[in-house]
Formats: C-alpha cells, structure tokens, sequence
C-alpha cells in the first residue's frame, strides 16, 4: 500500500481539469491540497445536495430495515425494548456522524474512512491503521450489498410460502443471485462519503447532506418502530406462525398479512417493500465499486493495477469484483438457515470497527494538537466539542461490537 500523503505534504504535478468535466475549480484545487490526484480520470457528476440526500437515503432504507429487524427485536426485548433501543442507538449514532461529518468536510475523497484514518493517525502507525480501516470498510461494503440481495430474495421466498404454505430452500439463493447480475449489468459506475471526488462542492454537499439524510432516515425509522409497537397486540402469536419462522423475512409478511388479512394486499405492500431495496442495491453496487477502485488506487489490495483500470469512463474491473461477494455469500444460504443474520453482522461489525478508528485518531489528532492546514470549515468541532464526541463515539461503538457479537438471546413470554 503507498504512503497516503498528509495534507499538503505531496507536491504532485497539477493538470488543467475543465468545468464541465470535474464540477468546480475549488474541487480541483482541494484534491490538490489532498495529494489526491487520480491516474485514471473517472468522468465527473455535478449532483445536487437533493440528489446526495436521495442516494443516501436509498443506501440506508432505515424504516424498512426496522421493519426487517423487528422481529429479532421483539423476540429479545418485547415492545418496550425495541423502542428504546431503537431511540437510544439512532441518538448515538447521530453524535458518530457528527464527528464523521467534521472529517468529510476536510477531506472530501473516495477513499472515506482509510484515509481519514492516515491523516489523523500517528505518522508510525498511519499506514498499518489505514490499511486495517481500509480492509475492514471495503468487506463491509461488499457484505452489504450481498445482504440486501439477500433480503430481496428471503422477501420473494416469504411472498411464496404465503401463497404455497412453504417454498424452496434454494430459491432465496437462486434469486439473490439473479439481481446481483441485474444491477451488474443495468448499473454504471456512478454511500455519500465514496462519491466524494464526484460530487460537485463536496467540502459542502457532502457534510449536510449526510446529517439531513441521517436525521430525515432516523426520524422515519423512529415512526416505523411506533407504528408497530403499537400495531402488534400478541408477539408470540406473531412468530409462532408458519410463514414468520419459513425464512427472515417472514416475520414481516406476517406483519402484513394479520393487518390486511389479504393474500392480494400482502403481496402488493410485500412487493413495494421489496423494490425500494432494488435502488439500495443499485447505489451500494456503486459505492462499493467507487471505493474498491480507491482502495486499489491507493495500491492496497492485490492485482491493483488491474483492478483500477476503466474503460468509457467506468471501473470495470472493480465492478466485476463486487459480483463475487454477493454471490459467494448468497450461496451460504443453502447450507445455513442463519446465513442472512450473520451476513447482516458482518456488515455491522467491520463498518463500526472503521468508525472506531476514525474516532480514535481524531482524539489522538486533538489531543496532540495535529490540524488541517485549511481552517476555514464549516463543521470544524471545537476541540472541547471534538474530544466529546470522540470520546463518546469510542464508547458506544466499542460496547455496540461486543453487544452484536453475542447471538440473539430468546426472551420468555413471562418475562418479557
């Protein structure tokens, strides 16, 4: 892996970079002070804040996937638990995106977390830490994109097993799979923090358009957690069905299916349920790819040079990568009925472990005094407000990992 220069510490020499192609010239000038000058050339997407706050919020899908965790949830806390702790966790997590939010503004790059990690790390172990944070952020993102394949193809399996009283074990399996060559194919290269380099203004789109998608994300994820507390009378009646134990996403039909009490209605909110993931897994397609092709700019991963070459304009090579995660993970489906919840678990630890050594730098960047040699940022934290928000990101995210390593502990009616 090559050195990742710290700001303004790599002269490199400095193209003409026209308008229309790369957004605007403070874009270009602030790739410069990054040491952040692409070989191969990615055309440029001038996007809107609007357009980000979307992209995210189609990656995220945060009222869905509390509908998709509920029934863990409510197996292990009951009602009253699955509310607090979906108000005490999305709470916390905003404070962390407040910190990243600070590090997206001052560096604005594809490459996100591993390179925040380099600038603010100890220059003895910046390149270890960077490439530990790297590895961990591109499975996360391979992992994610096969987990929402993965939920696509459980939901058509349920939307089955209601209709048939049971399906195939395969064909969750089969049909994971099959859209993963479907965004493959219909998707071209095109979350927030990986795009950096192709958002126009990204040292301003990027660090509001991240905190509006997280706020707008959680709130509506707070009312989908209502509404259902306040929908579900009997929980052990609830999962004791045949449907809600046939698969994952069983539980969530079943939700539909005893608020409808229609097989036609169940599978139409079923299927308009299931198509908001399809985006989701078109633009995680995209974020993953953006951010191999990074990691292998960076000469981080093996074959980096084949893997960053592009042709018209796309990184096909690393496109054609992100195909073999989804898919080899799809597979574990058939061996395993739990494949989807580790899956799911993988995602969450390798994304929080990135997270933590972002936090962890930044308060060893604060407390050594270490800075940006640009000031002049928006969302630049005081330092008695960085040191608290490092501070506290560092303790929930390590207590979030511990907890999520421990499985699923069933909770008994009566103590409930």
């Amino acid at each position: 892996m090559k050195h990742l220069p710290r700001t303004g510490s790599a002269p490199f020499e400095v193209i003409e970079i026209s308008e229309q192609n790369s957004g605007v010239t403070t874009d270009a000038k602030r790739m410069e002070e990054l040491g952040r000058r692409p070989e191969i050339a990615l055309p440029r997407r001038l996007v809107h804040r609007k357009a980000v706050i979307g992209l995210a919020s189609t990656v995220v899908i945060t009222w869905q996937n509390m509908l998709f965790l509920a029934a863990i949830a409510l197996s292990t806390g009951g009602l009253a638990g699955y509310f607090w702790i979906s108000l005490v966790v999305f709470a916390a997590m905003y404070v962390v995106y407040i910190g990243l939010r600070e590090k997206a503004e001052r560096w604005p790059v594809a490459a996100g977390q591993y390179f925040w990690v380099a600038q603010l790390a100890p220059q003895r172990y910046a390149k270890l830490l960077s490439f530990l944070s790297g590895w961990k952020l591109m499975v996360s993102w391979q992992v994610f994109l096969a987990a929402g394949v993965m939920i696509v193809g459980n939901g058509i399996a349920a939307i089955v097993a209601l209709h048939n009283g049971s399906s195939q074990a395969w064909l969750p399996t089969v049909l994971g799979i099959s859209i993963t060559f479907l965004i493959f194919v219909a998707n071209r290269y095109d979350c927030i923090f990986h795009l950096g380099e192709e958002i126009k203004a990204a040292s301003t789109i990027m660090p509001a358009a991240l905190m509006w998608a997280t706020a707008v994300n959680f709130t509506l994820g707070l009312i989908t957690v209502l509404v259902i507390d306040f929908s579900i009378t009997d929980i052990d009646a609830l999962l004791s069905t045949s449907l809600s134990q046939s698969g994952p996403v069983g539980p969530v039909i079943q939700i539909f299916a005893t608020a409808t009490a229609s097989r036609t209605w169940t599978t139409a909110i079923s299927i308009l349920l299931l198509a908001t993931f399809i985006p989701c897994c078109a633009n995680s397609n995209t974020a993953a790819t953006r951010q191999l092709w990074a990691f292998a700019e960076d000469g981080a991963l093996p074959k980096s040079l084949w893997i960053r070459k592009e042709r018209h304009g796309v990184p096909s090579n690393a496109l054609s990568l992100t195909l073999i995660g989804p898919i080899a993970l799809s597979l574990l489906n058939l061996f395993s009925p739990v494949a989807l919840n580790a899956i799911i678990s993988l995602v969450i630890i390798n994304l929080m472990v990135s997270y933590l050594l972002v936090a962890a730098t930044s308060l060893y960047n604060r407390y050594t005094g270490g800075g940006d040699a640009i000031n002049e940022h928006v969302y630049r934290l005081t330092y008695r407000q960085g040191t608290a928000v490092d501070v506290f990101s560092i303790i929930f995210i390590t207590a979030s990992l511990v907890i999520a390593m421990f499985p699923p502990l069933l909770i008994l009616p009566h103590k409930r």
